[in-house]
């Protein structure tokens, strides 16, 4: 009988063990500890807890202000965390006699040390192998900056599992990313693999421009090592891009392929190598910076519209720029261009271009009599573009001027004879 009774209690503390109980001591709680570590202010829906089931939070929002100038702000409709209660409290007695009674900010170094802090947290999780499942819907994240642009993460989505001795597994997601600078991405995520040190993505997708995008690759956190990267971005709307690049006057439409390797190394651009593809297709750009010295230079307003078939660019990443050879065929003009562009805009690129012999027709006679006449009746020109992406400074080649000048003593040579003929 007394045996009979014991297994009914071990039953139905076993079955109480999945019911999940509101209080709001489990409220305060999480608020209290969320602000002690730093936060400014804090709301909370609901909570409830089971014993094995974990903590399930609802409708959860903390601030954060940095500065007067920096705050962000973190919402979720809903957190669980499952959390392995044998290894929670070992874990709380191994780490009791290393706390000390200063606590630390943890939002602010959240804010200034994220590298840090994510791999602070993630030791400790792997250490003492507390969370054993951990899910968040409906997250929201912004950052506000003054006088500076901020950004917008919507719709994030994250679920992780971990069981025995095995890495840490799950999914991320979210549905929109907004940052001034770069536009929208419409949606970006994938399957994340947590072994050790290493922290790898795979079967990445995103929508970045209008494109479709796919990645994979791989870092070791604690020593700041990228261990290789590849994305791919097909079907790239090269209007949107325009609209969302910056403050480079001038727009383009047409669609690109992009595809791109990073190899290992430490993650500081200038130490960076990779290589990868550019190609594009129906290509119109109207009233860019380059198109607009070339107009300068060439006296020919008909550039500040130019179509092309098709744009390759053949791309090598090394010594902290992109090193390019690029290649487009169009219905005024075809170029070979080579040279460097580096992520601040600077830009020198060595140009070998030809005039289609329908295009010379229109160009001002003493621009078309200075180039060198193509076998099919086209011109070809030679120049060098440098300086800043948004305001490039085109310097001829010194043969094209040397046949300018001819030109012109001829004309004006030409112009004595008839008048004194």
């Amino acid at each position: 009988m007394g045996f009979t009774a014991l297994i009914l209690i071990a039953a139905l503390f076993i079955l109480l063990g999945f019911i999940p109980v509101k209080h709001s001591y489990f409220n305060n709680l999480i608020e209290d500890n969320l602000l002690v570590s730093g936060a400014d202010s804090v709301s909370l829906g609901s909570v409830q807890a089971s014993l094995w089931r974990g903590i399930e939070i609802r409708d959860l929002y903390v601030n954060k202000t940095i500065s007067p100038a920096e705050s962000y702000e973190f919402s979720a409709e809903a957190v669980s965390v499952r959390i392995n209660l044998v290894s929670a409290v070992l874990g709380r007695l191994f780490r009791a006699k290393e706390e000390t009674a200063e606590q630390q900010d943890y939002f602010a170094y959240l804010y200034h040390h994220p590298l840090e802090a994510f791999t602070e947290f993630v030791e400790t999780v792997q250490e003492y192998k507390v969370v054993s499942k951990f899910s968040l819907e409906g997250g929201s994240f912004v950052l506000l900056l003054e006088n500076e642009e901020g950004m917008i993460v919507d719709g994030l989505f994250l679920q992780s599992r971990r069981t025995s001795n095995e890495p840490v597994s799950g999914i991320i997601r979210c549905e929109k990313i907004y940052k001034s600078s770069m536009g929208l991405i419409e949606y970006l995520g994938g399957e994340f693999l947590l072994d050790g040190s290493t922290f790898h993505m795979a079967n990445g997708r995103g929508v970045v421009f209008g494109g479709n995008l796919a990645f994979s690759g791989g870092v070791n956190y604690k020593q700041r090592l990228l261990l290789g990267a590849k994305l791919s971005l097909r079907d790239l709307d090269l209007e949107i891009l325009s609209q969302n690049t910056g403050d480079i006057e001038g727009s383009m439409r047409g669609m690109a392929d992009l595809s791109f390797s990073l190899e290992p190394g430490y993650p500081d651009f200038d130490s960076l190598s990779g290589h990868g593809m550019l190609k594009a297709k129906a290509v119109h750009l109207r009233e860019l910076p380059l198109q607009k010295s070339l107009v300068s230079a060439m006296v020919a307003t008909n550039l500040s519209n130019l179509s092309f078939k098709a744009i390759e660019s053949q791309i090598e990443l090394s010594d902290g720029k992109f090193n390019l050879n690029t290649t487009g065929y169009g219905e005024m003009l075809n170029f070979k261009a080579s040279g460097w562009l580096k992520p601040d805009m600077m830009i020198n690129q060595n140009v070998d271009g030809e005039f289609t012999p329908h295009f010379t027709s229109q160009l001002p006679p003493i621009v078309a009599t200075s180039l060198d006449k193509t076998e099919q009746g086209g011109r070809v020109f030679k120049c060098r573009l440098y300086g800043n992406l948004s305001n490039p400074r085109l310097e001829l080649d010194q043969g094209v001027l040397r046949g300018a000048v001819r030109s012109t003593f001829s004309d004006v040579r030409e112009g004595f004879r008839r008048t004194f003929r």
